[in-house]
């Protein structure tokens, strides 16, 4: 059985898997608890609030109550191997199907160590010409789109323009996955984005009151 702070981990990137099944099960999650993503967070919540509060990290000895309910949240994990091997810096396992190296895979991890100087910005390829929308597991326990408030594409990467975040600061693990059909693709420079497929283009030197 994994230790307390392997099972916090195994959780978390069990919890981002189940979310993605869930999506690609469309309406009913091809039978999959619609409600483990939540389950699987509020569990390992309480876990590590347990964790902290018996101060693991110290050396301390875990109780055995800590000890137990770790091992619930653990037998909760979906695609449990997959998520030991992806927190274990693993590929998550499985068949592996050639593609190009250009070719963005999806979905795929990014850690607050992963940001620029800045605590912000993300500069990688795969961001490259894809719609992505992101799982922030500390923020938001949902999906968020680009040119909403939460971020939005730079050159080489994105951006995130959440009001206070900072990967300098605190420790973020987030989920980046491929958005297709109605996916949100952010709004052009100058473009004031009305609804999720319309823009009005203003120029330097217009100006629009909306009332």
């Amino acid at each position: 059985m994994p230790t307390v702070v392997q099972i916090l981990g195994i959780s978390k990137v069990s919890q981002f898997l189940s979310t993605t099944a869930i999506l690609r099960g469309n309406l009913y999650g091809k039978g999959l608890d619609l409600n483990l993503p939540r389950k699987l967070y509020c569990i390992r919540q309480n876990v590590q609030y347990r964790y902290d509060q018996e101060d693991i990290a110290g050396g301390e000895t875990p109780s055995a109550a800590l000890i137990s309910v770790a091992n619930k949240l653990y037998s909760l994990c979906y695609a449990v191997g997959q998520a030991t091997n992806i927190f274990n810096g693993g590929t998550g396992g499985g068949s592996v199907t050639p593609v190009s190296p250009s070719q963005p895979i999806f979905p795929f991890w990014i850690f607050s160590a992963d940001f620029e100087s800045d605590g912000v910005t993300i500069l990688d390829t795969r961001f490259e010409g894809a719609n992505v929308a992101l799982f922030i597991n500390e923020f938001s326990q949902q999906w968020l789109g680009a040119g909403l408030g939460y971020f939005v594409y730079v050159d080489g990467g994105i951006e995130i323009t959440i009001p206070g975040f900072d990967a300098n600061t605190q420790d973020y693990t987030i989920m980046v996955q491929q958005v297709f059909g109605n996916g949100v693709t952010p709004p052009a420079e100058n473009d004031l984005l009305i609804n999720d497929t319309d823009s009005l283009l203003i120029n330097s030197i217009d100006s629009l009151l909306i009332s």
